[in-house]
């Protein structure tokens, strides 16, 4: 699944998986059900999604595991953190890109 994620989207750099979820468990990543997917935000963030261009290609993996953003600094230390409560629930950009500089000036 990594592969196939890594290729369509032309990344270069390592990906780490957990096929054991583990870590998503850990860091407050929420496994959801079908009361996800009939949330008004799940809808909204459809439709701004297709409103963009993006469509649904074929699910692999979990589909009811939400993900999240984790920013880490050099040595470990979290700078950011981002859980999804729905699907397609993403923290702002310009969030992320702060803290990842913050985690670049800390290391």
């Amino acid at each position: 699944m990594a592969k196939d994620f890594a290729a369509e989207h032309g990344i270069t750099s390592p990906l780490w998986v957990d096929p054991t979820r583990e870590s998503y468990r850990h860091l407050g990543f929420v496994r959801t059900g079908l009361r996800a997917l009939l949330d008004p935000r799940t809808l909204a963030h459809g439709l701004r999604a297709f409103r963009k261009g993006f469509r649904q290609g074929r699910v692999q993996g979990d589909p009811h595991q939400q993900g999240g953003v984790l920013v880490v600094a050099a040595g470990g230390k979290p700078v950011y953190g981002f859980a999804a409560e729905v699907p397609g629930d993403m923290p702002p950009t310009d969030e992320v890109l702060a803290a990842a500089r913050r985690a670049k000036a800390a290391s």
